[in-house]
Order: C-alpha cells, then sequence, then structure tokens
C-alpha cells in the first residue's frame, strides 16, 4: 500500500503563518479525511503536498520518496494527483474524449468505457460538459483521476455544491481510488459525509492538527465539537 507523510511543515504568507508544525500520516487502500473550520489551512497544505506553495520547513516524503523541493510536475510523475473545487473540463470535447485526453497512452477504449461506467457516465458519453448537469460534471471531472495509477490523491471538497442524491455517486470514486491502493486524502467541511467514507480523520484548527482518530471518535468527543463548531467556524 502507498503512504504519504507530512513532517514539520511550517507555511507563511508575509506575517501570516498558516502552518504550524503540521504532521500527518496517511496510509493507502482507505479515505483519510481532512477537516477544520474555514481559513484553517487545508486547501493550503494539499497545495504544499503538491508543489504549488513551498513551506517554509519541513518534508513531504512519497513512498518513502522525499518530494520537498520538486516542482509539481515531478511530484506527479513520482504519482501525486490531485482534484481542485474548479472543475477544468474541456467544454468543446465529449465526455469521452475528456477521458481520452486526461488518460494519455493509457487511454484505451476498455478503460475508458470502465470509467464511464463506474463513475455513471456511460449514458453521457458522447454529451458536451455544458449539456450536463454539475453532478454529472463533477463527476467527469473526478473520473479522470481513473486514468493512472496514482499512489496518492488528494480530493479538495468535491462533494461542494453536489445535493445529496449526487454525493454518494461522486465519493465511490473515491472510495475505488482507495481500493485500489492509492492513498486518498478528502478535504471536506461536512463530518456526516466523512463518517460515511473516511476510515481516519485529521481535525485541523488553527495551521495545526488538533486531533485523529475515526470519524465516529472524533464526533464523540465534546472538546473537539467545540473546537470544530466553536469560535474558529
Amino acid at each position: 500500500m502507498a503512504h504519504l507523510q507530512c513532517i514539520d511543515l511550517w507555511t507563511s504568507f508575509g506575517g501570516n503563518t498558516v502552518h504550524r508544525g503540521i504532521d500527518v500520516n496517511m496510509d493507502g487502500g482507505q479515505i483519510t479525511g481532512l477537516i477544520g473550520p474555514n481559513g484553517c489551512g487545508k486547501s493550503t497544505l494539499l497545495n504544499v503536498i503538491t508543489g504549488a506553495v513551498k513551506p517554509d520547513r519541513g518534508q513531504v516524503i512519497l513512498q518513502g520518496q522525499d518530494l520537498t523541493g520538486m516542482p509539481t510536475w515531478k511530484r506527479y510523475r513520482a504519482g501525486l494527483t490531485r482534484s481542485f473545487q474548479g472543475l477544468e473540463l474541456f467544454e468543446r470535447l465529449s465526455v469521452r474524449d475528456n477521458l481520452k485526453v486526461a488518460f494519455g497512452r493509457e487511454g484505451t477504449d476498455d478503460r475508458i468505457a470502465a470509467a464511464l461506467a463506474q463513475a455513471g457516465l456511460e449514458s453521457v458519453w458522447d454529451r458536451l460538459p455544458g449539456d450536463l448537469a454539475y453532478g454529472k460534471r463533477k463527476a467527469l471531472s473526478l473520473a479522470r483521476l481513473y486514468g493512472r495509477s496514482a499512489s496518492a490523491v488528494l480530493l479538495d471538497e468535491p462533494a461542494a455544491g453536489l445535493t445529496a442524491d449526487e454525493v454518494g455517486p461522486i465519493l465511490n470514486i473515491a472510495r475505488d481510488l482507495a481500493n485500489a491502493g492509492a492513498v486518498v486524502c478528502l478535504v471536506e467541511h461536512n463530518m456526516q459525509i466523512m463518517a460515511g467514507y473516511a476510515a481516519v480523520v485529521h481535525l485541523m484548527s488553527a495551521g495545526r492538527i488538533v486531533a485523529s482518530g475515526a470519524p465516529a471518535e472524533l464526533m464523540s468527543d465534546p472538546e473537539l465539537a467545540e473546537v470544530f463548531f466553536g469560535k474558529g467556524r
């Protein structure tokens, strides 16, 4: 199984310290949740892991390889990939062709057909993204992650803006990726979603990991409920 580790990460922008010694381990084969109030540094942590933001100090280790200092493209080649809150689709290409571009050389007909089926897109394979409901557009955005055998996948609020009926199919994609052995880090605000999908959740507040454990364990702790639902929110 894959393994992703952040060691003593400190990040600042000007005089604002965003991360204060982040230490976190994420194992493959399961979904690891990252939750916390707005502005606590969750999305910035994904940017640090992918190399879009340089930390002041600390390390990012994937599969025993130190990614610290590597440019983003080298981290991608090392097996790291992510989604963004924006969908970034090719609006003039069909659903199928969006996947074909994303899969590159690995985009065989069989692999694309399997990804369409897994993401619930087989009935709209020939449609343009602009013709789809938002939930289907989001599914297409994440289905592109099926195109490579990544060691680690970082998902930045994939359920944002979705109805209750749309959330399940989207997060089943995350579950598929984890079942294939990848590290899957899910950033989310909704602890109920975490309870349904994440094996371990790390709770962030003010740039620190303040607690880690199973979702039910964190939800039952009144002090942690105050951290998440109190003044910091």
